[in-house]
């Protein structure tokens, strides 16, 4: 299968082009080109390097490259060569009837997933019904849709699904217990976020409880499916590529960075107007915050400006670490 194409249409000029096609070079003479053992020297020889250019974003015409290698799912699917296949021809399914009645609410107004006849749409079924007969115990919950649906738009379907693979179940990651039944993570991860708000934006974070507003209340889909369900594609990619190179602590950065633009605004807010604002959020371009007509908060941010917000906050794995280690404690019967 070719990857499925779903990149915005936009009429980018010379320039930016000509500066694209710059840095997609940079990659690719930085990288050696497509092979594992290229990626992986890198890693290992041009750590700072790499580090520094993930962090500019990785060129749009090699992140089904690039993304693979990061994760090592591109490892994975050359160690497996026949398990897709055999995965799919499984009879049964875990869940199948539940996918397919979520397929069509995966990016609705997308062309590729938006019925049963799009090219996406058979894709994603089959990426997420091997998925649940490849792991059971997970079998599926509906925002691995969203992130798989991501992956097709770069990737071609077999890689997609070791990708899934990589992302629930290596440690580096570990999104598999965000969607396990119960959804253990979640609840770890809304704590672990307020109590990173506690510490870097202890006025907002007082305002949003006094407002009676809790994180679970407005941020839950922005970690269950990384943004991916409603953000703008282009935030979507780049908070993406930093988390593939070094996992949660981004995540977290960026919603501390959303809040951080926003900080003003929501200070002055009440309850009905801040769930406004968390509403109307993903949809934000600009920089600015203005009234519409009717009086709505019309909050618009910047890409660039969220990503070098949330790259300036010093939350650190170490911290992430105590936290994870305090919020387990805290569920141990002692």
């Amino acid at each position: 299968n070719e990857a499925v194409k779903s990149r915005p249409h936009h009429h980018p000029s010379s320039d930016t082009v000509w500066l694209e096609n710059r840095r997609t070079q940079k990659w690719i003479a930085m990288t050696g080109g497509v092979d594992i053992e290229d990626w992986e020297r890198t890693k290992q020889k041009q750590a700072a390097k790499l580090k520094s250019r993930v962090r500019k974003g990785i060129p749009d015409a090699i992140r089904g490259i690039a993304w693979p290698h990061l994760a090592g799912s591109s490892l994975m699917m050359k160690n497996n060569p026949c398990m897709y296949r055999d995965l799919l021809a499984t009879p049964h399914a875990p869940c199948e009837d539940t996918i397919s009645r979520d397929i069509g609410r995966t990016f609705p107004k997308h062309h590729l997933f938006k019925d049963a006849t799009s090219l996406g749409q058979g894709a994603l079924m089959n990426v997420l019904r091997a998925y649940s007969v490849y792991d059971p115990n997970v079998g599926y919950c509906q925002g691995m849709g969203f992130i798989s649906a991501l992956f097709l738009s770069y990737m071609p379907e077999e890689q997609t699904f070791w990708h899934v693979v990589a992302c629930l179940n290596q440690k580096k990651y570990g999104m598999a217990d965000m969607y396990r039944p119960g959804m253990p993570r979640v609840m770890e991860i809304m704590w672990t976020f307020d109590q990173s708000m506690k510490q870097y934006l202890p006025k907002l974070a007082d305002h949003l409880d006094a407002e009676g507003l809790h994180p679970t209340m407005y941020a839950t889909q922005w970690f269950v499916t990384l943004y991916s369900y409603s953000f703008p594609f282009e935030f979507v990619t780049r908070v993406w590529d930093i988390y593939l190179h070094e996992g949660w602590k981004i995540v977290y950065r960026v919603a501390l960075a959303l809040l951080t633009v926003s900080e003003k605004t929501l200070l002055d807010a009440s309850f009905e107007k801040i769930m406004e604002f968390f509403r109307d959020l993903p949809t934000s371009v600009r920089m600015d915050t203005k009234i519409d007509s009717k009086g709505h908060m019309q909050v618009q941010v910047h890409t660039a400006e969220v990503l070098a917000v949330a790259l300036e906050i010093p939350l650190t794995t170490k911290q992430l670490t105590a936290w994870h280690d305090e919020y387990q404690s805290s569920q141990t019967p002692h």
